[in-house]
C-alpha cells in the first residue's frame, strides 16, 4: 500500500450518534489518513456545507495533495467496497481528467458508461463520499454559491467532469433528520432514492451491453427516393391545421392523413385517436407508420435520408417506438451515430410506431388518470430518439421557439436546453465509446 488516502469527514459538533457513527465506518482502515471536521451549525444549513466544504479544499490546496475525500457524517461503506477497486477507481477517473468522483449517489439526470465501472454524469446529488482532484480546487475556492443552491447541484454545474464509481462503495445512512435536505428525514427515503439511482446505472449497463452485441458499424445502403411511409396528424383545433399542412407541404415521403380529435377530452381523446389510427395500421399491414400531433414542427437538419435510414435501422436494432425531437432527458444509451435509446418518453408530437406496439396499444384499457407519454413508455422498453432532433413542438403563443445555434439562445425553449445537454453528452460518447 502506497500513501494514505487524506479523508476528511464533516460533521456538526452536536452530532453525537453521527460522529460515533463515521468513526466506526473508517476503524481499522488503514489506507486512510483520516480525521473528523468538526464544525459549527449555520442558519442556512446549504450554505454552511458549502463553506466547509471550501475550507476543506483550501486546506488541501494548501497541503499540495492530488486529491482528497470529503465524506459528510451519514457516510456508510457498502458491501462492494476494497481498498484495490478504489484506488483504480481514483486513478482511472484522474486519468479521464475528472474533477469529481464519487462512490455513490442518491440521484443523477443522465449518465454514460465510460468504462465497466465508471460513469460519467451530468448532475447528479449526494455528498456523502466525495473524491475531489487537485485540478478542480481553484474552481471550488473561487465560486460564488447563492441563497437556494445545494453543494451537489453546485459542483454539478461547475464542472462537465463528474464520475461514479458502479457498482456504489458508498451509501448514506438514515438518521431520522438532515441538515440539509428536509425531504430525508422522511423514514426510508435516504434508501430508496440510493437504490433507485443505483438500478438505473445497473439498467444502463444492460442496455449498453445488449445494444454492444447488436451494434451496427456500415450504415444501411437503401435508395430512400420511393420510400413513402403513412403518417397521420391528430388534429384536435382547426385554426392549427394550416399550419401542420404547411409542414408536409414540399415533403412527398409522407402519405398524410388527418385524425380529428377532441379539444375537450385530454389525454383520453388522443389515446382514442391513436387507437384508431393503429387498428388502420394493422388491418393494412402497415409495417411503421408515423403519429404527429398538429405542435410538430420540422427542424432545418430534418432529411428523407436521415429520417428513413433511422427508421429502418432502428428496426434492425429492435426499436418499437422512435421520436423525431424531445424536451426533456431521462435515461440514454447512444446506440448509433445520431440514434439513442431513451427512457421514458417526454413528447409525442412526433412518433415513429413499428407494427410490434401495435397489439401492445390495442390491448391497453385506459385508464381516467393516465397519460399517453407515460403509457407509451409503460408498453416498450424499445424507445428510440433521433438527435439532431427532426422535430420540436411548435408553440403558436411563442412563434419562435427553437434555434439551431443553442448556443446563442438556450433560454428559448426546453428542446434547445435539451439539444444543448445532448450534444455534451454526444461528445462524452464520443470520447470514450469511439462512435
Amino acid at each position: 500500500m502506497g500513501r494514505k488516502i487524506q479523508v476528511f469527514a464533516i460533521n456538526l459538533e452536536e452530532r453525537i450518534d453521527r460522529f460515533n457513527h463515521i468513526g466506526h465506518q473508517f476503524f481499522g482502515k488503514v489506507e486512510f489518513d483520516f480525521s473528523i471536521f468538526r464544525c459549527k451549525r449555520e442558519i442556512n444549513g446549504a450554505a454552511g456545507l458549502w463553506n466547509n466544504i471550501v475550507g476543506l479544499v483550501t486546506k488541501a490546496k494548501n497541503a499540495d495533495l492530488d486529491f482528497f475525500i470529503i465524506c459528510e457524517d451519514d457516510h456508510k461503506f457498502s458491501k462492494e467496497y476494497n481498498y484495490n477497486f478504489l484506488i483504480k477507481r481514483i486513478q482511472e477517473a484522474d486519468v479521464n481528467g475528472a474533477d469529481i468522483l464519487s462512490g455513490g449517489v442518491s440521484w443523477f439526470r443522465s449518465g454514460v458508461r465510460t468504462s465497466e465501472n465508471l460513469f460519467w454524469v451530468n448532475r447528479f446529488s449526494g455528498l456523502q463520499f466525495t473524491i475531489i482532484y487537485k485540478r478542480f480546487f481553484e474552481t471550488i475556492i473561487n465560486a460564488d454559491f447563492h441563497d437556494g443552491e445545494a453543494a451537489d447541484l453546485k459542483m454539478s454545474d461547475l464542472s462537465n467532469n463528474v464520475f461514479v464509481m458502479y457498482p456504489y462503495i458508498s451509501t448514506q445512512k438514515e438518521f431520522g433528520y438532515s441538515d440539509v435536505t428536509a425531504k430525508n428525514n422522511e423514514r426510508g427515503y435516504v434508501g430508496k432514492i440510493f437504490r433507485i439511482a443505483h438500478t438505473k446505472f445497473s439498467q444502463l449497463v444492460q442496455v449498453h451491453e445488449y445494444y454492444k452485441l447488436i451494434q451496427r458499424d456500415d450504415r444501411t445502403s437503401v435508395d430512400f427516393d420511393d420510400l413513402v411511409i403513412p403518417t397521420f396528424v391528430i388534429s384536435r383545433t382547426t385554426f392549427r391545421l394550416d399550419s401542420i399542412k404547411r409542414q408536409f407541404i414540399d415533403k412527398a415521403e409522407f402519405d398524410l392523413v388527418i385524425e380529428s380529435c377532441s379539444d375537450q377530452g385530454g389525454d383520453l381523446s388522443l389515446w382514442q385517436a391513436i387507437v384508431k389510427i393503429v387498428r388502420f395500421a394493422k388491418i393494412n399491414a402497415e409495417d411503421a407508420i408515423v403519429i404527429c400531433q398538429e405542435d410538430h414542427e420540422f427542424t432545418s437538419t430534418y432529411t428523407k435520408e436521415v429520417l428513413f435510414r433511422n427508421i429502418i435501422e432502428g428496426s434492425l436494432q429492435g426499436a418499437e417506438l422512435l421520436s423525431g425531437g424531445t424536451n426533456d432527458l431521462g435515461q440514454i444509451v447512444q446506440v448509433s451515430e445520431d440514434r439513442y435509446w431513451i427512457n421514458p418518453l417526454f413528447t409525442t408530437q412526433f412518433l415513429v410506431l413499428y407494427s410490434t406496439m401495435y397489439d401492445k396499444i390495442l390491448k391497453y384499457s385506459f385508464k381516467r388518470n393516465d397519460s399517453v407519454k407515460d403509457i407509451l413508455t409503460f408498453l416498450t422498453s424499445h424507445k428510440m430518439l433521433i438527435f439532431p432532433f427532426i422535430s420540436i413542438s411548435r408553440n403558436f403563443e411563442t412563434p419562435t421557439l427553437y434555434v439551431d445555434n443553442v448556443n446563442e439562445h438556450p433560454e428559448v425553449c426546453n428542446f434547445s436546453i435539451t439539444s444543448l445537454e445532448l450534444k455534451r453528452i454526444k461528445d462524452v460518447y464520443y470520447k470514450y465509446n469511439r462512435f
